[in-house]
């Protein structure tokens, strides 16, 4: 059994026995082309034609880093840095943001959708109470 990349790199080749084979260790949300080939004691036959397959989503693998915060009486702004590609996993749907306050101990909740190639990460977080850390 062979395990190719979409640039048709080979990754992995293995010897299996039996009808079936499991493939372990491979990324989430990723293109695989495997194909696979008879053998006898003589040697090897020819290769089946390549079969292409997506891994499963994962939940993302890093978490964004804030690079500013802006501060009015009851908002924050909050830049991120974009998240790098290699810890997606899968496609970035939304973030989600997650406040405490200080005085209170209250945990505030805000989803942002994420807007297909949108390329500014600036979420605005309204509503807070005024003058509150």
């Amino acid at each position: 059994l062979q395990v190719f990349n979409t640039q048709q790199s080979l990754l992995r080749e293995t010897n299996i026995s039996s009808n079936g084979s499991t493939v372990n260790s491979l990324l989430p949300f990723i293109t695989y082309l495997f194909r696979v080939a008879a053998m006898t004691v003589v040697g090897r036959g020819p290769y089946s034609e390549y079969l292409t397959d997506i891994t499963k989503e994962d939940v993302p693998s890093c978490a964004p880093n804030i690079v500013t915060l802006k501060f009015s009486s009851q908002s924050v702004q909050l830049n991120l840095q974009p998240l790098p590609f290699n810890c997606w996993n899968g496609q970035l749907t939304q973030y989600l943001v997650r406040i405490t306050e200080n005085n209170t101990g209250n945990i505030i909740y805000k989803t942002f959708v994420i807007q297909p190639l949108r390329l500014d990460l600036n979420l605005n977080v309204t509503s807070l109470h005024p003058y509150y850390t």
